[in-house]
């Protein structure tokens, strides 16, 4: 399938307000820094998942972040970096495994 911008603010109406230019530029970096192989059918959701993650700690991704807590995983500052890291879980053991490096940035 595949995201395009409306596609994906369809799913997350919180990214309205945000330029489709970004949108699209995040959807890109985000299907690269993931690996197909490892999520299978669900890769397109990981894609979203990890793009809505990173327009949420963007400057102006306000409405997604979380309040910092006790994880020192990046992942866990937004919700959807939250239900990101359950999917890698369930793909392949965890976030090391998905492209993301040691200290916890995606490679």
């Amino acid at each position: 399938m595949g995201w395009t911008v409306a596609t994906f603010k369809a799913r997350w109406s919180e990214f309205d307000p945000t330029p489709d230019a970004t949108v699209q530029a995040v959807l890109t970096e985000a299907a690269r820094q993931l690996d197909a192989r490892l999520f299978g059918d669900r890769f397109d959701d990981a894609v979203g998942l990890l793009a809505a993650h990173k327009l949420s700690i963007s400057p102006r991704g306000q409405t997604g972040r979380k309040e910092k807590g006790a994880s020192s995983d990046p992942l866990a500052q937004t919700t959807y970096g939250l239900e990101l890291i359950t999917m890698m879980q369930g793909a392949a053991g965890g976030p090391w495994a998905c492209g993301i490096g040691v200290n916890g940035t995606p490679l």
